[in-house]
């Protein structure tokens, strides 16, 4: 809840109940959105491009400036993948910096 500034789907909002949260030994708290969990979950479509649909989101991942002396870095790390897999997120991904 305190990471999650804002989160839209497909021009609608969400919140941090449509993330399943796990414990990954590299990267730490990981959240997955629009997971399949079992035969009566279903998953979340959209049909067009552009910036108003697909998943939009605004993170907090700390104050700038502020030293924290575990952290080395300070952002976020990104994996797309399909959603009924687990993803191996040493392999897929992309690094996402904070401001400073």
């Amino acid at each position: 809840d305190d990471m999650l500034i804002s989160c839209y789907f497909n021009g609608r909002k969400c919140n941090s109940s449509d993330f399943l949260m796990w414990s990954s030994y590299e990267y730490g708290n990981c959240f997955t959105f629009n997971k399949i969990l079992n035969s009566t979950t279903s998953t979340l479509k959209t049909s067009k491009v552009g910036p108003q649909t697909g998943l939009s989101m605004e993170l907090f991942v700390g104050f700038p400036g502020k030293q924290d002396y575990f952290i080395e870095k300070r952002g976020a790390y990104l994996a797309i993948h399909n959603s009924s897999q687990s993803v191996l997120t040493k392999y897929e991904g992309i690094y996402l910096s904070g401001t400073k």
